[in-house]
């Protein structure tokens, strides 16, 4: 590989790493290797606070030292300070302001850098937000001496690239952070939801989704399109699609079970409100489907109850088996008290609860989102 296909590798794999983050070290690592680098410190700075709010290295033996530097040494370290200073999209050459007189004398060369296996770098910053910057430093170990000018005429074709993937990155980390708590949100619920365009396919399923899938005859995904088993389920769900997406229509439609082995579903299919500020030109879904079973629901435990009401122990299990349809009678019979003792805890349960009545205790429990988490 000539060094123009190499350069424009190193390139491509940086602004990669920009938009998924895993592939930052991997990224760094051939750059420093075409630059002639050993290692490198990749870490965004938080000025106010005066530490490192992430940090990635080369290797994981590093991570003992990073926490040695920022309990100690980046306090006294005399490189940061000067490499913070440069402009954007500029580097900063360390063997080009300490000479190897200053280098032989300082303390975070020598019982720093030096002892960890490195000393000269160049580095440069990237601002991410008022007082924070990232900033990364490409190391080589002190026996090697400074780069040389072509290593430093390498590294200077690549910089502009990296500040600008640097600058993506930061821009699209909240993107990304949205989506970790979308999804983790989505994945607790007890709904099954799909996210489908205009022909059916499956863009999105949250886990209940994927279960309920796995396990039905009544509903699967064919070739990346969900459908019904029952050609008049299938044909009403492609017609609920169409109504979501031309008239922003919703539409509800019962799945029987026919093989008496499962559950009947039940299905609803809501338009999808397209970001004004985030429009989809790709893989625009159309509709969200809410897949749920009939008999399926889940209650927060007897301990969340607790927590969340202040209940005793005895007040939550009645509570729960009430929520279940249960009445004060069967709770009384199949915990082993009396009945007025059971609806001496359900007054208690309906003062801590704010309900006035057995019907608006069950409402309110039924009502409250349950995580999968127990």
């Amino acid at each position: 590989m000539n060094e123009n296909d190499e350069l424009d590798r190193i390139v491509g794999q940086i602004y990669e790493a920009a938009i998924n983050p895993d592939l930052w070290r991997p990224a760094l690592l051939d750059f420093g290797r075409w630059i002639g680098s050993s290692e490198f410190h990749f870490y965004a700075w938080d000025q106010n606070e005066g530490r490192a709010r992430v940090s990635l290295v080369s290797n994981d033996h590093y991570l003992d030292t990073m926490q040695q530097w920022e309990a100690y040494y980046s306090k006294v370290d005399p490189i940061r300070p000067k490499a913070v200073a440069v402009a954007p999209g500029q580097f900063f050459v360390v063997q080009e302001h300490f000479d190897r007189p200053f280098v032989e004398k300082n303390e975070f060369f020598q019982d720093f850098l030096i002892r960890n296996g490195v000393c000269w770098s160049i580095g440069g910053t990237a601002p991410v937000e008022e007082g924070v910057h990232t900033v990364l430093g490409m190391l080589r170990a002190h026996d090697r001496g400074g780069y040389s000018r072509e290593e430093l005429e390498r590294a200077r074709r690549v910089w502009g690239h990296f500040t600008r993937a640097n600058a993506l990155f930061v821009q699209t980390e909240q993107l990304r952070r949205r989506a970790v708590l979308g999804e983790s949100g989505l994945d607790q619920m007890e709904i099954a939801v799909l996210a489908l365009d205009g022909q059916g396919r499956v863009l999105y399923a949250n886990r209940q989704a994927e279960a309920i899938v796995r396990s039905s005859a009544e509903v699967a995904v064919k070739q990346g399109v969900f459908t019904a088993s029952d050609g008049n389920i299938a044909h009403s769900l492609r017609e609920a699609l169409q109504r979501a997406a031309r008239r922003g229509h919703s539409s509800s439609i019962p799945v029987l079970d026919r093989s008496g082995r499962g559950e009947d579903l039940y299905l609803t299919v809501a338009p999808i409100q397209e970001s004004a500020t985030l429009p989809s030109l790709l893989c625009r879904p159309s509709a969200i489907i809410l897949l749920r079973r009939r008999n399926h629901q889940r209650m927060l435990t007897e301990s969340q109850l607790r927590q969340l009401f202040g209940l005793s122990p005895a007040e939550a299990r009645l509570a729960r088996r009430l929520a279940h349809g249960k009445t004060v009678e069967d709770c009384a019979s199949e915990t082993g008290i009396s009945v007025a003792t059971a609806r001496s805890q359900l007054r208690k349960v309906l003062e801590k609860t704010s309900t006035n009545r057995q019907s608006e205790l069950v409402r309110l429990l039924v009502s409250l989102p349950a995580s999968r988490i127990t």
